[in-house]
């Protein structure tokens, strides 16, 4: 069974502040078949 996963965050790719690029690298390193990933980059 996935778990659901929500990333928040004030910046998201393609932004590249700092802020944005480590979410996308946690999300990137999480593995797909475990987890269902959301992002909300506000």
């Amino acid at each position: 069974m996935k778990k659901n996963v929500l990333i928040i965050s004030y910046a998201y790719p393609p932004n590249n502040a700092a802020g944005a690029q480590r979410p996308y690298a946690l999300e990137k390193y999480l593995d797909k078949t475990k987890y269902y990933l959301t992002n909300d980059a506000n």
